[in-house]
């Protein structure tokens, strides 16, 4: 395998590769938005199976999560990778849903990623199922006391009598 940057004219070591091939640090984003945008021109299907860019979900991923680095909706790339589907393309922007699993409940998430400014929206967000009441404004309520819950992803707890319910990978204390 090479040990320099593929990108043309440049020399510089180290990097990251894609398909096998080497790019430094500078030229390894602009590359694989290279690749990420040929999917988008060709086109994907709701699985984001591309014909002529194979592999285009993980680029994809990989791209909108800058390699793993968690996005600002928590996302990452295994869980768009792994979870990620109905995938449709309009113009630069790309949408898709993913299955979320925060403490105590399973969302499902509408996400779109627009290709020209790099930002991640979410959309919008529905509680598949829950393991506390869900109230008519769609506030979560404690199942002992009825009062309303403090929702994080890591966290669901009633201030009031304690009810609490943890993820499994939080960070709170336990």
């Amino acid at each position: 395998m090479n040990e320099t940057c593929s990108w043309p004219g440049c020399n510089a070591s180290q990097g990251r590769c894609i398909d096998g091939v080497l790019y430094c640090a500078v030229h390894y984003r602009p590359k694989l938005k290279e690749v990420v945008m040929a999917g988008i021109r060709a086109g994907v299907d709701d699985k984001a199976q591309c014909k002529t860019v194979p592999g285009w979900k993980n680029r994809f991923a990989r791209w909108v999560t800058n390699d793993d680095c968690l996005s600002p909706g928590g996302l990452s790339k295994a869980k768009i990778v792994g979870r990620g589907f109905d995938f449709s393309i309009n113009g630069q922007r790309v949408r898709f849903s993913i299955e979320r699993h925060p403490a105590g409940r399973v969302c499902l998430q509408k996400w779109e990623f627009n290709a020209e400014t790099d930002e991640l929206q979410l959309l919008d967000e529905s509680i598949l199922t829950a393991e506390f009441p869900i109230d008519g404004n769609g506030d979560a309520r404690c199942p002992k006391c009825a009062n309303l819950l403090e929702v994080s992803a890591g966290r669901i707890r009633c201030a009031e009598c304690g009810f609490e319910i943890q993820h499994e990978h939080t960070l709170y204390p336990r």
